[in-house]
């Protein structure tokens, strides 16, 4: 059997018999769909294992062949939507034996084709006498690095070996034998960061900028909704997918927390078909690997939709997993406005291997009422009293007092200028979507001068597509949450921003 690993390389095992293939396949799968442990360090890899995932998946009979029926919803699963009638065209032309099925190498050229950047063909075109269905030798890609690069010194020697790099990291190993490059693998070498870098690479893997001012200074890279792995209504809900944002470098995730089973909360999409994962699988996945790429502080946003009985439960998970890492800011009773002196030390460098949690706390009185799972606490109260109890609980998104010393950051919402008042307070974050954003754009610059800020897709966006990023950051917005799920067009640019910091 042979095995493509994450890295590209080709793993070559002679089994004794189809049981024992049989078996080896299902052990790997096991690894790959449900061990949190496989995480890996490079973007790239992350693609790959997860286009591994999704094929496993869909070959649910182990056959090696998955019907073109199938593929939408396979696609679906990855964040890519895509015409139904093209996506057949370029499964008949990548199905090389006519078989009605796709293998698995098939599966990664029609992926490929799928995500070409067409500005990328263009320039394909450019350098290919044969134009975009043909494929260029190294003496042709000498002339591009040379006439269109820059690189007044590449040689035939350069491209030759560089050929034979892109072609082993093949997945189908269609073009093994010839030393030519097809557009796909031109496509890859021209997006890959490592092999096309404006920025000094020795600066990736050393934090050079000052770290020390306050965190109103800083963009800071953010994912939303982070464990659902594909679109919002339909798709699984894993650790393993925050443990993938973290180590990539991510600072700000998201998790909605619902209650479950047994009295434990659980992460998920509330009021959809999304799967759910235990909310203390995701805080262990939080502890192991908030700081894999860098030491600087890790945003965890809660939205919290649990009872009081399971808030506390929240609490003691937090406690327990993640202990002294967490900051926490006592400052029950503050009202909103009054302003905070004694926070000189809120920035990047002075939270180094913190984890501040954010989540919509009232910095009002606690009254039972609010906290009660099934409101007996309410019997006897007056009318009035409960009335206003209703009442606060429904404006405002007050926790357990319990799991209010964990957080750290209060989210507040913001609806438009004249609802918004300046709360004076450092660690007070104010969200809005992309699309309040759009008509408040003037509104949100002026705020991110003096406050925290973020921006989030809206809800709309259930395929886990993004807005265009640049807009919420050229107004100042520290905190601009992206689809992880989804490496779009809106999307691809962001990572770059980040790569200086090592995330």
């Amino acid at each position: 059997m042979s095995l493509v690993l994450a890295n590209g390389h080709t793993w070559d095992y002679e089994v004794e018999s189809a049981l024992v293939w049989k078996l080896m396949v299902e052990a790997i799968s096991f690894l790959l769909l449900d061990s949190p442990d496989a995480v890996l360090e490079s973007t790239a890899d992350q693609g790959k294992v997860r286009l591994m995932r999704l094929w496993l998946r869909a070959d649910e009979d182990r056959g090696g062949q998955i019907p073109f029926s199938k593929m939408p919803d396979v696609l679906s699963t990855f964040g890519c939507m895509v015409n139904h009638e093209l996506l057949m065209k370029l499964l008949i032309v990548n199905d090389r034996d006519n078989s009605g099925t796709i293998s698995y190498g098939e599966f990664i050229d029609t992926v490929s084709d799928l995500l070409d950047r067409p500005e990328l063909i263009k320039v394909f075109i450019l350098v290919c006498p044969q134009g975009k269905g043909g494929q260029i030798k190294p003496s042709h890609f000498t002339d591009f690095q040379k006439h269109y690069q820059g690189e007044r010194r590449y040689t035939d020697a350069n491209s030759i070996a560089l050929f034979k790099k892109l072609i082993a990291n093949d997945p189908s190993n269609a073009h093994a034998q010839e030393l030519k490059l097809p557009m796909r693998h031109f496509i890859w070498h021209i997006g890959d960061s490592e092999a096309n870098n404006c920025i000094n690479p020795h600066l990736q893997f050393v934090v050079h900028q000052d770290m020390s001012q306050s965190m109103l200074n800083y963009f800071i890279s953010a994912s939303h909704n982070t464990c659902v792995s594909g679109d919002q209504l339909n798709s699984d809900v894993e650790a393993v997918t925050l443990a993938n944002v973290l180590a990539a470098g991510c600072r700000c995730v998201e998790l909605d927390v619902w209650n479950g089973e047994h009295g434990e909360p659980e992460v998920t999409r509330g009021y959809t078909q999304c799967g759910r994962v235990s909310f203390h699988d995701v805080i262990e996945g939080v502890a192991q690997y908030a700081f894999k790429k860098n030491p600087y502080p890790v945003i965890v946003c809660l939205e919290i939709h649990c009872s009081a009985s399971q808030q506390a439960r929240m609490a003691q998970i937090i406690d327990h997993i993640l202990g002294e890492q967490v900051w926490k800011d006592n400052r029950a009773g503050v009202q909103r406005g009054q302003q905070r002196n004694d926070l000189a030390n809120f920035c990047p460098e002075q939270l180094k291997h913190r984890i501040l949690f954010k989540g919509r706390i009232a910095r009002s009185s606690y009254h039972p009422a609010l906290f009660t799972d099934d409101f007996k606490d309410t019997l006897g109260m007056p009318v009035e009293a409960l009335q206003k109890a209703i009442v606060e609980r429904r404006n405002v998104a007050d926790i357990h007092p319990a799991l209010a010393p964990f957080i750290a950051l209060r989210s507040v919402k913001f609806t438009g200028p004249a609802e918004y008042r300046h709360t004076g307070l450092l660690t007070d974050i104010i969200a809005t979507s992309d699309k309040h954003l759009e008509t408040n754009f003037n509104s949100m610059a002026g705020i991110a001068e003096h406050q925290l800020t973020l921006v989030y897709p809206s809800g709309w966006r259930s395929k886990s597509d993004n807005f265009a990023a640049h807009d919420a950051f050229s107004c100042g917005i520290q905190i601009v949450a992206m689809n992880w799920q989804t490496c779009d067009e809106n999307r691809r640019g962001v990572p770059r921003r980040f790569s200086q910091q090592r995330g």
